[in-house]
């Protein structure tokens, strides 16, 4: 199971996003499961949900090489998902 730490405002900067999604494709692809988790620190605290639209911006990315094991749960500050791969189809 390999983590991927996102921060909420990392959408002002798509290519580090780009970048973090990338590295979960190819985690999947060699049949790792993933966590996307964003932590809420100081003032991101009190807008919890621009961590959960990150967390769906993020699985929406990735829906053609993952399921959704866990959805989106927040755990003290920091939201989480839990991806699996999906077996390609012949």
């Amino acid at each position: 199971m390999q983590e991927i730490r996102l921060q909420p405002f990392i959408a002002a900067a798509d290519i580090d996003f780009e970048r973090k999604i990338g590295h979960a494709r190819d985690a999947l692809k060699a049949g790792t499961d993933v966590v996307l988790s964003v932590r809420l620190r100081g003032p991101a605290r009190t807008k919890p949900a621009k961590g959960l639209a990150l967390l769906d911006r993020g699985v929406k990315k990735l829906a053609a090489v993952s399921k959704v094991l866990y959805p989106p749960k927040h755990f003290g500050g920091v939201w989480r998902v839990r991806l699996a791969p999906v077996k390609a189809t012949k």
